[in-house]
């Protein structure tokens, strides 16, 4: 990948228009010759901008499911595995909460949660009183408050999956203040 000083010495102005123009920088007075050159010679090498992603913080993961449940039915391990490696690798902070652990547990400051699992109509109330900001996996407990996300039963009937039982969740997570944004695979977003 190429670098800013690459994109300089090929389009022949200095770095710091170079790093102006492709970070857009508003406050620069150069000429539409002049950005065309820049766009143009890091397109030519391949530059890409590095993109970092903010730290999203206090999510809850409640996994509501026993041990015993979850050794029982592989999918919901396969399903836990997926969400905490995609929350890691997308810089979500998660802290998971099981069953075992009670509703109680769940700090009032959490931002938002992702749950799997089944839930009572007091477990959903104390939840709708902690945050509006909340998807359930593989159930629709509460669709007038939270979004849900559920696998695409068609194609585990026909056989499309890792392995025996397991869904492939490709769900990149990114909590807003407003909404949930799912880019989901082989899931319908209800």
């Amino acid at each position: 990948m190429a670098t800013i000083k690459e994109v300089a010495k090929e389009a022949g102005f200095s770095i710091a228009t170079v790093s102006r123009v492709l970070n857009n920088d508003p406050k620069l007075s150069v000429g539409s010759d002049t950005r065309e050159k820049i766009f143009e010679a890091a397109d030519k090498l391949g530059y890409r901008k590095k993109i970092i992603q903010p730290q999203i913080k206090n999510i809850a993961f409640l996994y509501w499911l026993t041990d015993k449940e979850e050794l029982e039915d592989i999918y919901f391990k396969q399903i836990r595995l997926e969400i905490e490696t995609l929350a890691k690798s997308n810089n979500i902070e998660l802290t998971t909460y099981k069953i075992t652990d009670g509703i109680n547990k769940i700090p009032s400051n959490i931002e938002g949660f992702i749950a799997v699992g089944g839930f009572s109509s007091k477990e959903l109330s104390y939840l709708r009183n902690l945050t509006s900001c909340g998807v359930f996996i593989d159930t629709t407990p509460d669709p007038d408050h939270y979004d849900s996300v559920r696998p695409d039963i068609s194609l585990l009937r026909k056989g499309i999956r890792k392995s025996a039982l397991s869904v492939e969740l490709t769900i990149i997570l990114i909590l807003m203040k407003i909404k949930w944004i799912f880019v989901s695979a082989n899931f319908a977003v209800i």
